[in-house]
């Protein structure tokens, strides 16, 4: 959650507050689960920096940001099992065990 907040923040200029949660992967998932609908909104069409949520084995919510380049959809986010921030195509998310679950916008 915090590369999506930063990503608003330093290339979209909106001030959004993360709400607290222990560094965990649980505890954020369950942060994001309880605040995304105090934080952003659904959207049909997405736009580059926005968030797009997934479902990650079925239960816990992860966090990207959306981007288009080359005529593809790409998602920046932290995962885990790399160890690092990555860019994924959309259409590959599912691959890496996450499905999709809505591209949305910051309130």
């Amino acid at each position: 959650m915090d590369l999506a907040v930063k990503v608003a923040r330093d290339v979209l200029g909106l001030e959004i507050t993360s709400p607290s949660y222990q560094p965990t992967l649980k505890d954020q998932a369950r942060a994001l689960q309880e605040h995304k609908d105090d934080l952003c909104a659904r959207i049909d069409i997405p736009q580059d920096g926005y968030p797009v949520l997934f479902l990650c084995r079925r239960r816990f919510f992860h966090i990207g940001v959306y981007l288009r380049t080359n005529h593809e959809d790409w998602i920046l986010h932290a995962d885990e099992r790399s160890g690092f921030v990555i860019l994924t195509r959309l259409k590959d998310m599912s691959l890496k065990g996450y499905q999709f679950e809505g591209f949305y916008q910051w309130l």
